[in-house]
């Protein structure tokens, strides 16, 4: 237990510099701070969770690698985005559950998806294709949007 805090520290500075890193990055290259909120930044930091589940999966483990992909997206919902408003509200953020209708519409939409194809038990290569496009139509729609468009 007392190295679960040293741990959160450490993973919280590194996130820090992550962001920090990401800002000429930004500038540079004029990308959407909304697809490097909604795209790299979850990209990055997750990424060992995503090895998992595809090492899982070559290996034919399609529960566990399931579970890894849908408990991580499920474990953040539920957990993670609420202790991130109840800390921005002690720190005097206005961070609120208020999605505007293009976000909210992307999960909807996404969740469909994943139902839909995680329902059956058994999968395709063009489901999973399937999937990829999906992410890749909702990333390429942040990249090109503005912080005035999401309200």
């Amino acid at each position: 237990a007392e190295y679960m805090g040293a741990i959160m520290f450490f993973i919280s500075t590194l996130s820090d510099k992550l962001v920090d890193s990401l800002q000429p990055t930004i500038l540079q290259f004029g990308v959407s701070e909304l697809f490097v909120g909604f795209v790299l930044v979850p990209l990055i930091g997750n990424a060992a969770e995503m090895a998992t589940a595809v090492l899982m999966a070559f290996h034919g483990k399609m529960g566990i690698a399931i579970g890894v992909a849908v408990g991580s997206s499920i474990q953040v919902e539920l957990f993670v985005l609420p202790i991130m408003i109840l800390v921005s509200w002690g720190m005097g953020g206005d961070l609120d559950l208020n999605f505007r209708v293009y976000t909210t519409v992307a999960v909807f939409v996404s969740v469909i998806i994943v139902t839909v194809v995680v329902q059956g038990g058994t999968t395709n290569w063009l489901e999973g294709l399937f999937l990829l496009l999906a992410y890749v139509m909702v990333s390429i729609s942040y990249l090109y949007m503005k912080p005035a468009d999401i309200n």
